[in-house]
């Protein structure tokens, strides 16, 4: 949540974002018990351990994901990656737009 805090603070008002998440069609990558934690909280983080660096992939359940996303943005667009392959090779995309108001 704290990166989509920091894209709302400095996209100006008005503006569009596009992004990507990992959605149900990577779900078989996880474990068992990453599985589980991704259906029972709506996202799970997994950590990816090289010398030297700090990887990780965060998969979300699309609905979970869209109510924090909605607290910053109004969505425009949503994507399954799933059922739309043809736009980001499987991910799920995400078009939303800073109020105005804010």
């Amino acid at each position: 949540e704290k990166w989509l805090q920091e894209i709302h603070r400095i996209l100006n008002k008005g503006g569009i974002f596009l992004f990507s998440t990992h959605g149900n069609k990577y779900d078989r990558q996880l474990t068992p018990v990453e599985l589980d934690v991704l259906q029972k909280k709506g996202a799970v983080t997994k950590q990816y351990y090289q010398k030297g660096h700090r990887l990780m992939t965060t998969y979300n359940n699309a609905d979970y994901f869209k109510r924090i996303v909605e607290k910053y943005f109004e969505v425009l667009e949503y994507y399954d990656g799933g059922k739309n392959q043809d736009k980001l090779g499987g991910q799920d995309m995400w078009i939303v737009r800073k109020s105005l108001a804010l």
